[in-house]
């Protein structure tokens, strides 16, 4: 399994029975599927010296946005605290952070902090990483050679009792 392939066969064996390994490309294939349906916002990168850092952001229905985040520092480096500035009105950030043990890996590779399964597929984690909104920013550390999906709505509001509800059609 050499270069950038999303799924590969570790050996001829593994080929004809099937049996495919999901590679790095395929967690970030996991992480961008969301993207579906959104559009591309201009973003802008504001920092002190100059970071390898790349930002994509993304707007969709409901006000919600969604940021690409990915530091390309080195290992070893510090990580970078990135300020998202989101808007005022918007609820806790979810986090989906794609990590690995390092830039070559092709094992030990995470999404939100889980492999992907056998089969490919993935399993979201009942509960996501977050980052509370203050003042319309979201402040999110990321590690040196890493990649996160920052996503972002209003917060939705709080659905009424039904005793609320039967009081107020009498």
């Amino acid at each position: 399994c050499v270069g950038y392939t999303p799924l590969c066969a570790p050996n001829p064996t593994a080929l004809a029975q099937g049996e495919l390994r999901a590679q790095p490309e395929w967690y970030a294939l996991l992480l961008t599927r969301t993207l579906i349906g959104y559009r591309p916002l201009p973003t802008t990168i504001s920092a002190e010296g100059s970071p390898n850092i790349v930002a994509a952001g993304f707007s969709g229905s409901g006000r919600s946005l969604k940021v690409v985040l990915c530091n390309n520092e080195p290992e070893g480096t510090s990580p970078l605290t990135v300020q998202l500035e989101v808007g005022a009105g918007m609820g806790a950030a979810q986090i989906q952070r794609l990590t690995d043990s390092s830039p070559s890996a092709t094992s030990g590779v995470l999404l939100a902090g889980r492999p992907v399964a056998a089969n490919g597929s993935w399993q979201a984690p009942v509960r996501m990483e977050s980052a509370v909104s203050q003042s319309g920013t979201v402040t999110v550390e990321l590690s040196p050679d890493s990649a996160a999906l920052v996503s972002v709505a209003p917060p939705k509001p709080a659905l009424k009792s039904h005793s609320q509800n039967r009081h107020k059609r009498k």
